[in-house]
């Protein structure tokens, strides 16, 4: 019997989370210790990705990730997310998209809002393919600075 990754993800549902997590220190340039509005951002090319810390306790971060394109164009618009980070557990969710609020868990299909059956999950692993996109871009992130940069 093969070993495929379809397979290995089937078994362990958590890893885009555990991935989202170490994906996203990368891009988070405050410390734990930072208060909630500080913002970095980074600029390549015409896009800029804004991190802005939006809640901060003991065990948990909720950031918020903005890509503006920076194009003339009506048609993309910026990709926001919301992730809350749990430190302790190390794995990280996204709790808002695109203003899309509580995602839950599974939705009944067809839906009058057209979400996956499994949207919750589908909005993680965009965001987990958004971030490895990043990943190889030279991002220079500024230097954390308060809400007013």
């Amino acid at each position: 019997m093969s070993h495929t990754i379809e397979q290995h993800r089937r078994r362990a549902p958590m890893w885009v989370y555990e991935k989202n997590y170490r994906l996203l220190l990368r891009w988070l340039p405050f410390g734990r210790e930072a208060l909630p509005g500080q913002r970095a951002e980074a600029v390549h090319g015409t896009d800029r990705v804004t991190v802005r810390l939006v809640e901060n306790s003991p065990y948990t971060q909720v950031v918020e990730l903005r890509h503006d394109f920076g194009t003339a164009s009506s048609f993309l618009q910026a990709v926001e997310f919301h992730v809350r980070l749990y430190h302790d557990a190390r794995v990280a969710e996204v709790i808002r998209y695109q203003d899309q609020r509580r995602l839950r868990g599974r939705y009944a299909y067809p839906n009058a809002r057209m979400f996956h059956p499994d949207e919750k999950r589908q909005t993680n692993l965009l965001l987990h393919d958004w971030l490895d996109l990043l990943r190889p871009m030279s991002f220079d992130i500024d230097e954390a600075c308060p809400q007013a940069c």
